[in-house]
């Protein structure tokens, strides 16, 4: 009896989850592109993923990575 008492203290406890904040500070998130390099998509990706980061909670690091091919069939992939 005992030791379901103390069970049902300790498991509320055991599953906490790191808020959103917590889980992205510190981190890359990788933008996918779908085109080559130099383009006209390719630069508004460029300029969104500077400005992205600071809007998402703790503020991680966005970074484009191009991936063409197939019309985005690649990067959906």
């Amino acid at each position: 009896m005992f030791a379901l008492s103390a069970l049902s203290f300790v498991l509320p406890h055991a599953a906490k989850a790191a808020s959103v904040s917590e889980f992205y500070a510190g981190k890359t998130v990788t933008m996918l592109v779908p085109a080559s390099v130099g383009g006209d998509v390719d630069a508004r990706a460029r300029l969104i993923a500077r400005y992205m980061g600071k809007y998402i909670p703790g503020h991680p690091t966005v970074l484009p990575r191009n991936m063409p091919g197939a019309v985005g069939l690649q990067a959906a992939n």
